[in-house]
Order: C-alpha cells, then structure tokens, then sequence
C-alpha cells in the first residue's frame, strides 16, 4: 500500500478553514476546506476529498490560498496523516483477525499425543508452571485489566474536563450562533440504532473574526435549534471551545442513553468482572474455597 502511495504525491488549495467539536470530549478537531463554496456547510456531510485534518499549528499559521501537500488516494486528495491511520487500522485488523487462526491451530497441534506429553513434563517442573502460570495471569487479566482503564478513563478525563468547563469554566463569553447548516447520522444495524447529531455555526469571536465550526450536539438540541439561532458560550483563548447554554433534562437523557456512555457502563461492568476474578482465584489459591 505504502509503494502504491509513494508516486502519488499531490498538493491541494486552502479555500477556507473550519473545526469540528466532539459532543462528549469537547475535543476539536480543526480542518481545511479543499473546494470553494464549503464555508458554513456541516463538514460531516462534506465528501472525502473536499476537506482534509489540519494541526492546531497548521490550523494557526496557515492562510486561505496556501497549498499543502498529501496523496491522491484512489483519486481521492488525503493527508500523510490518514494515509498512516489507515495503515494503523490495517495492521490492529490483521492482528485481531489473526488471533482466530492461530488458536485453531494450536488447538490441533496440542492433539499431536508426542507434543503434548512434551509440555507435560515440563509444566511438571514446579518454577516452570510457577512461572507461566503468573505470566498467563498477568498477560490475561492484567492486560485486559489496564487495556480496560486506558479506554475508560484516557477519554473518561476529557469527558469530565469538558463537563467541569460547561459548568464552573472561567473566561467564556455568552451570544447567538446562526446555524447554517445540519446534517444526521443514522446507522440502523441487528439490534441496535444509533444517531448522531450536528450544526454547523456561525459566529464572531470578540475581536470580530468570524468562526465557523460544527457542532455534535444532542437530539433535542438539533430538533429544536437546527432552524433557529443557538446561544452558546465560547472562550475567551479558544473561540472554537464551544458550549450550549441550554440545557435540560431531555439533553442529559440523550447523553446518558447514547451507545457512546453505553460502551463505558459496559467497560466498567467488564473492569469490576475481572477484578472480582482475580480476587476469587486468590482467594482460592490460599484459603482453598471462592
């Protein structure tokens, strides 16, 4: 892939620059424009090719009319930086489809009579089954034990940051945000449905500078103020850190609902499992009985 990629390289025109807010995180993720007539438009419903990531640097420094460079991908304009998300996302699935095969052969290899009277004797030694059985403990439990925290709690503490921010954060400034366009994301799978919903607003920060960003916000919020101005909260040092400044019980609901919260009750539920594993083979390792 990366040899299909290297006589590719391309450049593209800045026409105009916008961000994205994370509903949950308040993360921003800042972005370029690619073809003219995009200001003002939601970037979720904006087509690959048209508008690319940018750094927070890159989003500073750079103006409109700059050129930067990336890769025609299948025709289609990317920066280097999704060029290697992709070989991220291609190498995790080859790890995790792998897992499959190599247990299935395992599995038959272990029915070899000679291979397993051969580990046998060597589990028969007392270090060496002392030995495994703590690494197999560690690299089981511990592995999903800390793989478990770091999904939970790495966005978990920007979750939290962004709640604190809404509600006790200094240096904000209140006013009207004209939405100029919305856009919704329905995946309807076996069992389940999620949404997800998105303005795009339009502003001016306090020295007059006009800010475009797209907002993830509830249901509620979008049904009632994708056809009206929305109030929001903006800072002082980042215009683009964004809050509503209604809030109600239908909001908190949504949230508390979404499949985003529903896969971290999962993650705790999965945590506190483990953890009470652990504790009950302990406890029968030296007392004899769970």
């Amino acid at each position: 892939m990366k040899q299909e990629h290297a006589g590719q390289q391309a450049t593209a025109i800045i026409y105009d620059k916008t961000a994205f807010e994370d509903l949950y995180t308040g993360e921003i993720s800042y972005k370029a424009l690619l073809k003219p007539g995009l200001l003002g438009k939601a970037t979720t419903s904006i087509r690959e090719g048209a508008i690319t990531y940018l750094t927070e640097e890159e989003f500073n420094t750079l103006s409109i009319g700059d050129s930067i460079d990336g890769f025609h991908v299948d025709g289609v304009f990317h920066r280097q930086a999704y060029v290697n998300e992709e070989y991220r996302g291609y190498y995790f699935g080859f790890v995790f489809l792998s897992l499959y095969p190599i247990g299935y052969m395992l599995f038959w290899l272990f029915k070899i009579i000679r291979l397993r009277l051969f580990f046998d004797r060597i589990l028969q030694i007392k270090s060496v089954d002392r030995g495994l059985t703590y690494f197999f403990n560690f690299l089981i439990f511990g592995g999903l034990i800390v793989g478990m925290f770091y999904f939970l709690f790495s966005p978990g503490v920007e979750m939290v940051k962004n709640v604190y921010g809404k509600y006790n954060g200094e240096g904000y400034v209140d006013t009207y945000a004209l939405v100029s366009d919305s856009d919704y994301d329905e995946t309807v799978g076996y069992r389940y449905y999620e949404d997800n919903y998105f303005l795009a607003l339009a502003y001016k920060d306090q020295d007059g500078k006009p800010i475009y960003l797209t907002k993830e916000v509830t249901r509620h919020t979008y049904n009632t103020y994708k056809d009206a101005d929305l109030p929001i909260r903006y800072s002082k040092e980042n215009p683009y850190k964004t809050y509503t400044q209604d809030t109600n019980g239908k909001d908190v609901w949504n949230i508390l609902l979404s499949k985003t919260l529903l896969l971290y009750y999962l993650a705790v539920l999965i945590i506190a499992l483990l953890i009470f594993t652990v504790y009950l083979l302990y406890k029968r390792k030296n007392k004899g009985y769970y």
